[in-house]
C-alpha cells in the first residue's frame, strides 16, 4: 500500500467513499471520506488486471507494469478476506457477506451484497454458480444476473459445518472442513453437484489444492499427498495453506510461519527444496503468505501486513540452481564430482550422489559411536574426527567400515589427506601426521610454527597462525606436503572468524577487513571492496571463484573482478565445498544439505516489487480541523478543512510516545520518560517539561479538560504500594496546578463541568472546572468502566452494560445487554440528538439518546476494527485498524475519487 507519511498525494490517491448509513430520524450521518493507510493483504486473483482483497476492502492493479500500479480501492465493510473474479465481476467474501464489485473504467463501484450464511472462508466460481465456503456449511448461488445471487436449495453435506478451503480438480470439488476427512464432490453439473465421498487425511486440516493429478491436504504445518484423490502416497513436513503450482510436481507452497517456498514433491518421500525466502515484518500483527498466484512469468504474493510481492519467475526453470534436502543440521561437509558427504545433527553420516543436473540423491548412511565431523574425502576413503579421534573409513564396502582410529594428544580442530597420509591440526595449535596404509599408525608430530586454521587444496596444504598483534600469518606446504619449509608465506591484517579455504596457491580468509584473498606465487593480498558488509559463515574456492557462505545466502564472488558475480538465496548455511570441476557447490544448512549450480543459466525467483508503505496507526485525536493520528513511529497530522485530509506533518520523538491528548487549539504528548511537550495545531513544538514524581513513576496518559492538561502517572507500581494520580498542568507554561488522586481512563467536557473516570480509586466524577486548573469534585461513585458522557443533565457511564445516571451521579437506569467482560476500547459519546457507540459490535452503532430507551439505532459501516473514535460537532472520525472514516452529520457531496490512470 502507498504510505501516508510524508505523502500527501499517496493519501489523495486513497482517499475513498464509505458506504451509506441507515440512519433514521435525528441521528444521520453521510459518509465524508474513508482514508486507508493499511493494507493487510489477504487474497489475490489475475484476471487481465491483478485484485487483491485486503482487510479494507478491494484494491486493483494493472499488473503490465513492475511495480503493478495501482487503478483504484474500494471500501468493503466487514474484514475482507476472500475475493474471486468471473468475467471483470469480483465477489468478496466479508464477514458473512459476499460483495460484488466491478470496474467500470473509472472507478471500482460496489453492486451490491447477499448474505451467505455464515463467515466466508473461500469462494468458487462454476459457469453461472457460486459456491461459498462458510462457517456454517457450503452456501450454494445461482448467479446468472452480475448484479444479484439467489440462494438456491442445493445442500452439499459436509463432516463439519465449518468449511475452510475448496480445490478444483476438473469435475471433482474437494472441501476441508477442519476434521480428520476431506469431502469429494462431482460437479460435472455445477447446478446440481453430488457427494461422491470422503478422503481420510490430517487431523484438522485448513486447505486443500490440487495440481497434475495429485490432492495436497495441509494443516498449515504438514501436507498429505494423494494420487488419484484416494491413494495416500505420503506427508510431507511442509505447510501449504498458500499453493501456487509451477507446473508437473513443482509447486510454490507455504503455511503458518514467515517462510514460502518452492518445493519439487515427485517423491513424496524426498521432498526437494528449490527456492526458499522468507518475509521481512513490516509491523503489525500478520506476517505470512496467505495466497499466491503465477501468472506470464511472476509470482504474485498476498503477504498479509508484509504487503503485495511480485517475483520474477520467468528464468526460473529446469535445472534448477538450487537443490535442498532436509536431513537434519548439517554439522560438517565435504565433497567429490560424483559424491558428497554429510554430518547431521543427530550423528549419522549421509552419503549422498550428485547428478549433472545438481540433484543430490541418496545413496547410504550410517551412524558410527560418537559424534563424527567429516573432515576429507578422495576416492573410496573418508577421514572424520571425533574429540581426539581420527578415524579412516573405507567406502568399498556396501557399509562404510572403520579401517583404523587413532587417538591424539588433543582434540582434532582440522584433518586432511595427502596421498597416503592424515594430517590433523588439535586445538593445542600443533600438526600431527599418521600413515593411511597402516593398520594401527601411531600419530608422528611435525616439527612447524603453531597454527589455528588449516584447509587442504589438492597435495597443497595452507596452515594459518594467529598472532599476538590481531595479524595472521599464512603458509602454504606444497608437493607431498613437505614441512620443512613454506612454499609460500604471507602476513594479513585481522584474524579468522570462520576458517580459512585453500586453493591452487591460493587462501582467503574472512576478516574485520572483509574477504582477504591471497596468492602465494604473486605474494599478494587482495581484499575485495564492501566485502565485509556482512559476516561470512563459510568460505570455499572454486577455480578463480570465492564462495561464501553467508545468514542468508550464498555469494559467489569473482576474483578478477573482486564482485560479487551471483547471489543464491540459502537459508543459515554454515559449511560449504565445491566439487573438483568448480561447477558445483554443496552447503550444509541448519536444515540439512543444500546443492548450487555456480554456472546454471536459470536464476531463482527475484523480488521485482513490493508495495508495502503501511502505517499501524493505534490513537486519534482531534480539534478543529486537524486530525492527529499515533503509531510507533510518532504522530503524523491531517487537515481535514478540504474533503481529502491532507497530511501536513510529522511528529517525531526519540525517546517515544505515551499517549496525546487535542486541546482547543494545541495538541499535547506524552512520552515514556515523563516528558509532556505543547505543539501548535500544526505540529510545531511550543514547549515542554518533564514529569518526575520518583524513581518509580509511570507515566500513563494524558488527555485535556477545558483549558487544562491532566497527566496520569503511577508509583510504586513495579515495587510495591501502587499509587496512581492526575497531574493539572497549566497547558501555557505547562506547570503543574493540582493534583488528582487515581488515573483518568476517561474524560468529556460539558460548560463548566467535567465527567471522568478514575481508577485506583475506581470511581466516576463530576467536577467544577470553572477554574480548569483546580478542578473540584462535585459528585462522586464507585464504578468500573470504560467511558463517560453527558447531555442535558444526564450522565452516561459505558461498561458491562449503559448506566443512566443525574448529573449527581444518583442512579436513574441502565440499557443494553450486559457484558461480562467488556472490551477495553468501548466509547460512547454524543453529539446533539446522536449518540455513538464503539466496543459493542463490530461497526460504530448510533442512536436517539432519548429516555428510558435510546432509539432508532442504525450503524456506521466500517472496513475494519474499531481503534479510536472522536466527535466534533457535526462530525464523526473513526480510527480502524485500517483505515480514517469520516461522517458529516449534514449530507455531504461524495469527494472526488483520485487514482492512478492506466
Amino acid at each position: 500500500m502507498l504510505p501516508m507519511r510524508g505523502r500527501v498525494t499517496a493519501v489523495s490517491l486513497l482517499l475513498l467513499l464509505s458506504l451509506v448509513s441507515t440512519a433514521k430520524a435525528a441521528c444521520t450521518w453521510s459518509p465524508k471520506a474513508s482514508v486507508q493507510f493499511r493494507s493487510t493483504v489477504y487474497d489475490l486473483l489475475v484476471e487481465a488486471d491483478l485484485w487483491t482483497a485486503t482487510n479494507y476492502g478491494v484494491n486493483l492493479y494493472d499488473r503490465t507494469v513492475d511495480p503493478p500500479a495501482l487503478i483504484d480501492s474500494i471500501a468493503i465493510p466487514g474484514s475482507t478476506r476472500v475475493i474471486r473474479v468471473r468475467g471483470g465481476i469480483a465477489y468478496i467474501g466479508s464477514g458473512s457477506t459476499i460483495s460484488i464489485v466491478r470496474y467500470n473504467g473509472r472507478a471500482l463501484e460496489r453492486l451490491g451484497g447477499f448474505d451467505a450464511g455464515g463467515t466466508v472462508n473461500d469462494l468458487l466460481i462454476l459457469d453461472n454458480y457460486l459456491f461459498a465456503a462458510t462457517s456454517n456449511g457450503i452456501a450454494h448461488f445461482a448467479i446468472f444476473s452480475p448484479v444479484s445471487a439467489t440462494r438456491t436449495n442445493v445442500t452439499l453435506a459436509t463432516s463439519r459445518a465449518d468449511v475452510t478451503a475448496f480445490a478444483l480438480d476438473g469435475i471433482t470439488l474437494y472441501t476441508a472442513d477442519g476434521d480428520a476427512s476431506v469431502e469429494v464432490f462431482n460437479v460435472s453439473s455445477p447446478a446440481l453437484p453430488q457427494k461422491t465421498g470422503t478422503i481420510a487425511s490430517l487431523a484438522r486440516p485448513s486447505a486443500v489444492a490440487a495440481a497434475n493429478g495429485r490432492l495436497y491436504v495441509s494443516d498449515g504445518q504438514s501436507t498429505d499427498i494423494f494420487f488419484n484423490a484416494s491413494t495416500k502416497a505420503g506427508t510431507v513436513p511442509l505447510g501449504s495453506t498458500a499453493f501456487a503450482s509451477l507446473g508437473g510436481d513443482v509447486h510454490f507452497v507455504a503455511g503458518t510461519d514467515r517462510r514460502f517456498q518452492a518445493v519439487d514433491l515427485t517423491l513424496p518421500g524426498n521432498p526437494v527444496e528449490l527456492f526458499e525466502a522468507e518475509l521481512i515484518p513490516s509491523g503489525g500483527t500478520l506476517n505470512r503468505v496467505l495466497a499466491m498466484q503465477l501468472a506470464a512469468g511472476r509470482l504474485y504474493v498476498a503477504a498479509g501486513d508484509a504487503g503485495l510481492l511480485t517475483y520474477d519467475v520467468s528464468r526460473f526453470t529446469q535445472p534448477y540452481p538450487l537443490h535442498g534436502y532436509a536431513i537434519g543440521s548439517a554439522g560438517s561437509v565435504v565433497t567429490l564430482q560424483t559424491h558428497t558427504y554429510v554430518t547431521s545433527s543427530s550423528g549419522t553420516i549421509t552419503e549422498l550422489s550428485i547428478n549433472s543436473s545438481g540433484a543430490l540423491g541418496f545413496t547410504r548412511d550410517w551412524t558410527p559411536n560418537g559424534t563424527h565431523t567429516v573432515r576429507d574425502t578422495i576416492t573410496g576413503f573418508l577421514l572424520t574426527s571425533s574429540g581426539n579421534t581420527l578415524t579412516h573409513w573405507t567406502l568399498v564396502s556396501t557399509t562404510p567400515t572403520a579401517i583404523w582410529s587413532a587417538t591424539f594428544p588433543d582434540a582434532i580442530q582440522a584433518a586432511a589427506i595427502v596421498g597416503t597420509t592424515a594430517y590433523a591440526l588439535l586445538a593445542d595449535r600443533t600438526l600431527w601426521s599418521a600413515s593411511l596404509s597402516a593398520q594401527a599408525p601411531a600419530p608422528v608430530k611435525i616439527n612447524v610454527p603453531p597454527a589455528d586454521e588449516m584447509a587442504r587444496f589438492g597435495t597443497l596444504i595452507t596452515l594459518a597462525e594467529e598472532t599476538p598483534d590481531g595479524k595472521t600469518i599464512l603458509r602454504e606446504f606444497g608437493g607431498v606436503a613437505e614441512f620443512t619449509r613454506p612454499t609460500g608465506e604471507l602476513t594479513i591484517d585481522g584474524v579468522p572468524t570462520n576458517g580459512i579455504a585453500a586453493g591452487d596457491g591460493t587462501a582467503a580468509v574472512f576478516t574485520f577487513r572483509g574477504i582477504n584473498f591471497v596468492d602465494f606465487a604473486a605474494n599478494t593480498v587482495t581484499v575485495f571492496p564492501q566485502s565485509n558488509a556482512v559476516l561470512a559463515r563459510k568460505l570455499a574456492i572454486a577455480g578463480r571463484r570465492v564462495l561464501e557462505v553467508t545468514d542468508r545466502s550464498l555469494l559467489i564472488w569473482d576474483v578478477a573482478t573482486q564482485r560479487v558475480v551471483r547471489e543464491l538465496p540459502v537459508a543459515e548455511g554454515s559449511f560449504v565445498a565445491a566439487t573438483p570441476d568448480n561447477k558445483l557447490a554443496v552447503i550444509g544448512t541448519t536444515e540439512g544439505v543444500t546443492s548450487a549450480l555456480l554456472d546454471s543459466a536459470t536464476q531463482p525467483p527475484t523480488v521485482t516489487a513490493s508495495i508495502n508503505g503501511n502505517a499501524y496507526y493505534r490513537k486519534l485525536a482531534a480539534n478543529g480541523n486537524r486530525a492527529y493520528l499515533f503509531d510507533n513511529r510518532g504522530i503524523d497530522v491531517f487537515d481535514l478543512t478540504l474533503d481529502t485530509p491532507q497530511l501536513i506533518n510529522s511528529i517525531r520523538s526519540a525517546t517515544g510516545f505515551v499517549d496525546l491528548a487535542a486541546g482547543s487549539d494545541r495538541l499535547f504528548t506524552l512520552s515514556g520518560n515523563g516528558r509532556v511537550v505543547a505543539y501548535s495545531r500544526d505540529g510545531y513544538a511550543l514547549g515542554e517539561t518533564t514529569i518526575n514524581d520518583g524513581p518509580d513513576t509511570q507515566p500513563l496518559a494524558i488527555h485535556t479538560a477545558g483549558n487544562a492538561v491532566w497527566v496520569s502517572i503511577s508509583r510504586g507500581c513495579l515495587s510495591a504500594g501502587c499509587e496512581k494520580k492526575t497531574l493539572v498542568l497549566d497547558p501555557r507554561t505547562l506547570a503543574t496546578t493540582a493534583t488528582l488522586t487515581g488515573g483518568v481512563i476517561d474524560v468529556v467536557t460539558s460548560g463548566s463541568r467535567a465527567y471522568a473516570l478514575f481508577d485506583q480509586p475506581a470511581e466516576a466524577r463530576v467536577l467544577n472546572i470553572a477554574d480548569p486548573l483546580h478542578p473540584a469534585a462535585t459528585a462522586t461513585r464507585p464504578t468500573t468502566a470504560n467511558s463517560i458522557a453527558f447531555r442535558n443533565g444526564t450522565v452516561y457511564i459505558l461498561g458491562q452494560e449503559l448506566a443512566v445516571f443525574n448529573e449527581q451521579l444518583q442512579p436513574v437506569g441502565s440499557m443494553f445487554t450486559a457484558i461480562p467482560t467488556p472490551d477495553p476500547t468501548q466509547r460512547v459519546r454524543l453529539d446533539g440528538d446522536c449518540a455513538i457507540i464503539t466496543g459493542r459490535g463490530f461497526n460504530p452503532a448510533t442512536y436517539t439518546p432519548s429516555l428510558p430507551e435510546w432509539s432508532n439505532r442504525s450503524e456506521l459501516e466500517v472496513p475494519a476494527a474499531v481503534r479510536a473514535m472522536v466527535v466534533q460537532p457535526g462530525r464523526v472520525l473513526v480510527l480502524t485498524d485500517h483505515s480514517l472514516e469520516i461522517w458529516a452529520s449534514t449530507a455531504a457531496q461524495p469527494p472526488a475519487r483520485r487514482r492512478t490512470t492506466r
